[in-house]
């Protein structure tokens, strides 16, 4: 149901069935209509992270922000583009440590109710008196609603120097995003 502007006033993904016909002729489309995406929204995680250099486990946790970087229009594909800034505590070589980060991230809804989102954000890791830089690469799986919404990640974070080396160390965490929206 269309809202004021045009906007979509639905709460979650849902479909709709459009039937036109003329004469003979029979025209069918099933399309998804979602809400509309927040213009900013928190996301708060916490997960394992293991070193690639060694049999290692540790523990992960992380706050994002991320930001609406486009006014509403039509991407390609659907992809919704974001600025997004995070802090990322972790045990690392059984070294606890902060990575302070920046970037983008590209969401996109696959059908009513999943939703994709894929992020690159680079900055530094600090450990102690020490600081080198970073980056962070994640791939996010989650529900597609208004309100909190759960989600799984898999991610992959390294840095290029500092106290510890370099190191580079996957991530697997879940987590909720809550939305504002717009």
């Amino acid at each position: 149901m269309a809202g004021p502007l045009g906007r979509s006033d639905v709460d979650t993904p849902s479909r709709a069935r459009l039937v036109a016909s003329a004469g003979g002729v029979r025209a069918v489309a099933d399309p998804v209509l979602l809400p509309p995406r927040p213009s900013a929204s928190i996301a708060v995680s916490g997960g394992a992270t293991r070193d690639l250099r060694g049999p290692s486990w540790g523990a992960r946790g992380s706050v994002a922000l991320e930001l609406a970087a486009l006014p509403e229009r039509e991407l390609p594909l659907g992809l919704e583009l974001a600025w997004r800034a995070e802090v990322e505590g972790a045990t690392i070589a059984n070294d606890t440590g902060l990575a302070l980060l920046a970037g983008v991230s590209a969401s996109r809804a696959l059908g009513p109710t999943l939703a994709l989102r894929a992020s690159a954000s680079a900055g530094a890791w600090v450990t102690g008196d020490d600081a080198a830089p970073s980056g962070r690469l994640a791939l996010e799986l989650g529900l597609e609603r208004r309100g909190i919404a759960p989600f799984v990640e898999a991610a992959l974070l390294g840095a290029t120097s500092g106290a510890d080396g370099g190191f580079a160390a996957i991530m697997i965490s879940a987590g909720i995003r809550l939305g504002a929206g717009r």
